[in-house]
């Protein structure tokens, strides 16, 4: 990949996680099954922003996704629990100190 299709890809990515900052807008576009998902739901746009270092929005995606839990299944690391805990795992180790 040349530099500057890296540099075009990192500005979309940016550009795209700048539009799932907002926990509410990202439940509204998804059914309350899917909310709680790593692959669709909070926890995914959680890690998302912990990727980009961005620990004050993964934050309040994290807590947003531990309230749309309610009797979501425990599925592995996929749904529910599952899905929040791997999220808060793997994305507490991206954030700044």
């Amino acid at each position: 990949m040349s530099p500057d299709t890296r540099s075009l890809a990192a500005a979309r990515a940016t550009e795209l996680a700048r539009s799932l900052r907002d926990p509410e807008a990202v439940t509204n576009a998804l059914s309350s099954r899917a909310a709680h998902t790593l692959c669709y739901g909070l926890a995914g746009t959680a890690l998302l922003h912990a990727c980009l270092g961005d620990a004050t929005t993964a934050a309040t995606h994290w807590n947003a996704a531990s309230r749309t839990l309610g009797n979501a299944p425990p599925d592995g690391i996929h749904t529910g629990p599952g899905a929040l805990a791997t999220s808060l795992i793997i994305g507490t180790g991206y954030l700044p100190d």
